[in-house]
């Protein structure tokens, strides 16, 4: 069941899977955000910038070659180019220093969730 006002990533393709039993990565955070109300963030209104913040750095690093679970090494690559990005990047892009604190938190929260599911 998915709660009201939760927000769904979904590809351009529209698909969730390569293949059967082959979700794609994008399956994984729609599980993390239907788990967000029981697992410390139950305001709907958090929803949406936690979905936004994981869709962002995906497509980042989508555009750069890697994968969201990618190799350690290459996300940590990912990270460094998403920092200067945020920091330096078209105006619409940039971050402020707490903004950026908050978009890092969220995505640690995520990949943390995410080496817990295997």
């Amino acid at each position: 069941m998915i709660p009201e006002q939760m927000p769904i990533l979904i590809d351009s393709d529209l698909c969730f899977e390569d293949g059967p039993a082959s979700p794609r990565p994008l399956a994984a955070v729609n599980r993390w955000l239907r788990e967000l109300p029981v697992n410390g963030c139950p305001e709907p209104g958090s929803w949406g910038v936690y979905a936004r913040v994981v869709r962002d750095w995906a497509v980042f690093l989508g555009g750069h070659g890697i994968g969201l679970f990618d190799q350690r090494v290459r996300l940590k690559a990912g990270l460094r180019s998403y920092a200067v990005h945020r920091a330096c990047g078209p105006l619409d892009t940039r971050l402020t220093a707490t903004t950026w604190n908050q978009h890092v938190s969220i995505l640690s929260i995520f990949y943390q969730w995410a080496v817990a599911e295997g």
